[in-house]
Order: C-alpha cells, then structure tokens, then sequence
C-alpha cells in the first residue's frame, strides 16, 4: 500500500503486506477527534536497488539511501543510509549490505530524533574519524568481526561448492551426507548473507522451481528427500507423504515449510500451495492440539509445533488463503495464558536436562509468533532470569560442549528481550563471551561444524546446517 508523497527510486523491489505511508494524522487539538484533524506530509523518498521485504511500514518523512534492505516486518521511523540493512520494530541496523569505504563503528539509523534527521543518503554515512583510542577488547572484537566478515564472504562460494554433490545436482550438509531438503535451504540461506546473490550452482529460477516442486499440492507438506536426492512420491501413488494437519502432525514435513518458505522469501517468492495444516484447522482443534503437546517432558517439541503452525499461518496470510477467523488469536491467547510467569517459557524443567528444553522450546514458540510477527514476549524479565540462569550450565556452554543450536537458543531470547535493559551488563558479558568462542571455531573454506570440536561425532565436521546456524548467532 502507497499512500500520501512517495518517491520510489529505480529498481526498487517490494514484498507482500508492505505500507509505505507518506503522511500522518495530527492530534495536537484534543477537543476535536483526530480523525477530523488536518493531515500532514513530508513525503517519502526511497533510493535505488532497494529492497524492501514483506510486511514493512515506512513511516512518513522517511528517506531510505541506495542499496538498502528492509528486511520483513521492520517499521521503519528514521531515515537508513546507503548500502544498510536494517530491520525489527523499530527498525534497527544490522549489517551493511554494501559497506562504506571505513567503517569505525555501525551506524545507529534510529537513534536520531525527528528534529535530528538529516538527509542521511546524500551526507556522511560514518561518524567523523576520531583519533585512534588505546585498543581495548571491545576494540580487539570489532576488528575480529571484521576480518571475519570479510573472510566468510570470500569464502562462500567455496563452501556452498564443497556443499553440492554435482552427480545428484543436490545439496548436502557436508561431504559423505545424503540430499536434504534443509541443505538447500541452508545454501540458500547462506548465499543471501554472504553474497547477497542465489548460490551460483543453479540459476534463482531454477532454485525456485526445485524448492516449489517438492511441495506436495494435497497436504501442503514437503517430504524428505530420498536417498539419491529424488522427490518423494505422491500420497496417491506410494503413500509415504508425510501428513500435514492437526489430526496427523508430522513435525519433519513441518519444518520444511519454515525452511523451504524462508528461502523462497529470500528469493522474493512463496510456496505455490495451500498449508492443510492451518486453512483446514479450528480454532477449538488449535486450542485442544497445543494442549496436548508435551510440554512437560519435551519442551522443545512443543516450541517447534508452534513454530510451524504460526510460519504457516504466516505463509498463508501472504499468500492470501482463507485461514479461519481467529486461528491467530487463538495461537496468541494460548501462549499467553500459558506461559509459566516464573520462567517467562512454557514447560518444565526436568534433573536430566535442566532447562535446556525449557529455553530451546522458547526460541521455538517465539521465533515463529512474538518474533514474527513484532509483537512484545510475555515476561521479558523471567525470561532473561531464566536464559542467564541456563547459560552458567557446564555442559551447554563449556567450549567443548556447545552446539550451534543450544547457543543460538541462548542468543535469541536475549536478543528478542533486549530493548528492556534488564541486567543488560549480564546479558552483554554472556553474548561476548559466546561471540568470542565461536569466532575461533570458523574452519577455512569450509564453514562451521555444528558440535565443537572434539568429539568423534560426525557434526564436529564443518556443513551447511552449522554455518548458517552459527552464522546467524554472529550477526
């Protein structure tokens, strides 16, 4: 939707659900109703080769630079330089997508007031040059990260080649492994944050038709792969197609539909078929479904059928399928009602794992809803209490110990609740110290292992599912 003074620059791409609203409402007379109060406008500019994801509002008096990325459902209310990526409510820099010649420090593109902004496209996009200080380990980190950005960058396309088995024309996690739908995902992924490109051993257009073929058009499922990278056959001919509805969940055909949707968003499409599991499904069988998962055993499971059921009814929104009246809701008002207040997560503890299930069932159930789709977590104080209370556990964060998933379901909760400030100065101890022992862990022009080394585990060895996962615990 454009509405009011808007500038579009040359090449500039949109994603679905997106609002571009050059004007604004004013309330300055609170004797009259602020819908018969004038309106304004200082219009909206946005420069070229932008792109601008699904469900982003841009708010009026905004100017967004060349080259810029914003990513899905950010609300953007200050201007972003060229070359930045920037996302979140509000929206707040990432990563450069072009960077300036020298960089001293990210760029803060929200921080600025209203009366402050200035038009950030055309004048300096870096703080002034100050006299070099005495080094420092915040100092020592940031020119790590940098090194190390420009290290995985110019290795990428190594690693995505190690990656591609060519007798098959498929994906697979690492030398010796078998195609998965995942790997795919995972390139696709990868190829997006380090090359900003469609990993080069398909075309965009090709990688789009294998990731829509694999989609079963019944059920919305997408199976495993087989063996020697063949699609599964459909249920009429073999009867192996995993379900996809609440009265016959299969998780594994669940998460495709994360995986494979992300990276046709990243590839500026979506899955060509309906999701059975939420346009057919009731608010009571939602209600009566998450109820019944074990929550209390496996934490986990419970965050990752939430998940699935909260992307799909993402994907379906945007794709404009009919999901019944108040399926949202009711996802929403169960986790809301749900929620343990003294751990700000749903589930229990247990004397084998501790809270292990507890945190990645969060990172789970949030990912997919609260972090979706913007909106505020429940508790944000437990749930630092909680996260901080878990990573002092040896066995998950001891060097040796650590995998990619537990620590990014360390990063996540801490990062989604971080606009709080509670006990921020633990918070940042905790995420340097988990930054600093997985830069050391980058293996060149193979990537990342998912498990630390040293363990005859066959997930020490560097693939894709762990560089993408440690990848996105960096940035």
């Amino acid at each position: 939707m454009v509405r009011g003074t808007v500038h579009l620059g040359n090449a500039v791409r949109m994603g679905a659900h997106t609002s571009l609203l050059g004007f604004n409402h004013t309330i300055a007379d609170t004797t009259v109703e602020f819908f018969r109060q004038p309106l304004v406008s200082r219009g909206i500019t946005i420069g070229d080769d932008v792109w601008i994801g699904s469900h982003v509002v841009v708010l009026d008096g905004v100017t967004v630079g060349n080259q810029t990325v914003l990513a899905a459902g950010a609300v953007v209310t200050k201007d972003v330089p060229d070359g930045a990526i920037v996302g979140g409510n509000p929206a707040r820099f990432l990563r450069w997508r072009v960077e300036p010649a020298a960089v001293l420090e990210p760029v803060d593109v929200v921080a600025q007031q209203p009366s402050e902004v200035k038009n950030v496209a055309s004048e300096a996009q870096i703080p002034t040059p100050t006299p070099t200080p005495t080094p420092t380990p915040t100092d020592d980190r940031a020119e790590r990260l940098r090194d190390f950005g420009i290290q995985a960058r110019a290795q990428a396309t190594r690693i995505l080649d190690r990656s591609w088995n060519p007798s098959l024309a498929r994906f697979i996690d690492r030398p010796g492994a078998e195609p998965t739908v995942r790997a795919h995902c995972d390139a696709i992924e990868i190829a997006a944050l380090l090359l900003n490109e469609t990993p080069p051993q398909l075309s965009a257009e090709e990688h789009v038709t294998r990731l829509t073929s694999w989609q079963d058009p019944t059920t919305g499922a997408i199976p495993q792969l087989s063996s020697d990278g063949a699609q599964m056959m459909p249920p009429s001919t073999t009867g192996t197609v995993p379900s996809l509805g609440l009265d016959n969940f299969d998780p594994d055909a669940g998460y495709h539909v994360l995986s494979v949707g992300y990276a046709l968003a990243l590839l500026g499409e979506q899955l060509e078929w309906p999701l059975r599991l939420v346009t057919e499904a009731s608010p009571a069988q939602l209600s009566a479904f998450l109820g019944e998962l074990p929550w209390k055993d496996n934490a986990w499971h419970g965050g990752h059928c939430v998940d699935i059921i909260g992307t799909a009814i993402q994907w379906s929104q945007e794709r404009g399928d009919t999901v019944p009246a108040g399926l949202r809701e009711t996802l929403l008002g169960w986790m809301l009602t749900a929620v343990d207040p003294a751990t700000g997560m749903w589930g229990s503890s247990n004397s084998q794992d501790g809270l292990l299930q507890v945190v990645n069932g969060f990172y789970r159930a949030t990912r997919g809803t609260f972090a979706q789709w913007g909106l505020p977590v429940p508790c944000p104080e437990a749930v630092v209490d909680t996260v901080l209370r878990h990573s002092r556990e040896p066995s998950i964060v001891e060097p040796q110990e650590q995998n990619a998933c537990n620590i990014l379901d360390i990063a996540h909760p801490l990062w989604l609740t971080r606009s709080h400030g509670y006990r921020s100065a633990e918070v940042r101890a905790v995420a340097e110290q988990l930054l600093d022992q997985a830069l050391i862990r980058w293996v060149p022009e193979e990537g990342f292992g998912f498990r630390a080394p040293g363990s005859d585990s066959a997930e020490t060895m560097p693939g894709l599912q762990g560089t993408e996962m440690w990848l996105s615990t960096i940035w």
